[in-house]
């Protein structure tokens, strides 16, 4: 189970250098001063989209979006497993995206039930967990 992991993460990293490799050629050789993106169609309108929800829903959407972002490698080196027949590999990554896919539902059903996100306080406004800051030591000067 373990080598199997360990051979998933590897294809894994081999994959994601090579498209990043890809992509800077393909950046450089098209976009010499590549300052500014143009954005999809697509992308204009989901942005938009985001702009007529309430921030709950952008949350959610935005969560979404995340999970599919997250999970895009694990099912292209699942795809290429299958293809290969190498059904050990496909039952980990099986397991490693069915893992991830919980933890997004427990995360969800937090947010539905109006669990503060961490992005609703101000920073420092939150509760200290240990108590008064200790006094500290001050460091011996030479005279």
């Amino acid at each position: 189970m373990k080598k199997v992991l360990i051979c998933s993460a590897a294809v894994l990293a081999i994959l994601l250098a090579g498209s990043t490799a890809l992509t800077k050629e393909k950046g450089k050789a098209k976009n010499p001063d590549r300052g500014t993106r143009k954005l999809s169609e697509e992308e204009k309108q989901w942005r938009e989209k985001l702009k007529e929800m309430t921030p709950e829903q952008r949350r959610l959407e935005m969560a979404k979006k995340a999970l599919a972002n997250e999970l895009g490698p694990w099912q292209e080196v699942r795809r290429i497993a299958v293809e290969e027949k190498a059904a050990k590999t496909v039952a980990a990554i099986d397991k490693i995206i069915a893992a991830k896919q919980e933890q997004f539902k427990k995360k969800l059903q937090a947010m539905k039930e109006g669990g503060p996100a961490k992005t609703d306080k101000a920073k420092g406004e939150g509760e200290r967990r240990d108590g008064p800051r200790p006094e500290r030591k001050k460091a011996k000067t030479q005279e």
